[in-house]
């Protein structure tokens, strides 16, 4: 870690990785991706940067092995799948991150931001969940 660099790649286009579990014969249970707009595995000015800065260190660029062996794109933050709605009709909790027919239970994490948001979401996700919490009432004795 002393003598690491890390560089993330963000983009701006509308796309998105669809995650779903998948029964495989090999891997019992594993994770599969998809989706109409599919984040590519490879963002050429991501690597033609880090190739840049990995010939100046004096160092080796490597990827993840997702990317690198198995063409499949990877990301650091999961976001959605936990939509906000008026009803259960219209989404799994309502503006109180709580969820809908299911007392005291709440989703407070980057499930409730729905779309890509540009920047790290850590900010956002913390900014929700403090407000979610304090909407928590405390128990009556």
């Amino acid at each position: 870690a002393e003598r690491s660099i890390i560089l993330l790649v963000m983009q701006t286009k509308d796309n998105m990785i669809n995650v779903k579990m998948k029964k495989r014969k090999i891997l019992k249970n594993s994770l599969s991706i998809s989706g109409e707009r599919l984040v590519p595995a490879k963002i050429e000015i991501g690597h033609e940067t880090v190739a840049r800065l990995s010939q100046k260190a004096n160092g080796i660029s490597q990827g993840s092995i997702a990317e690198t062996l198995l063409g499949m794109p990877t990301t650091a933050h999961i976001l959605g799948g936990a939509v906000m709605g008026e009803t259960s009709k219209e989404g799994l909790i309502d503006k109180e991150c709580k969820v809908h027919n299911y007392e005291g239970l709440y989703v407070i994490d980057g499930s409730t931001i729905q779309a890509n948001p540009g920047i790290n979401p850590s900010l956002s996700i913390t900014a929700l969940a403090e407000y979610a919490v304090s909407k928590i009432l405390p128990k009556s004795n």
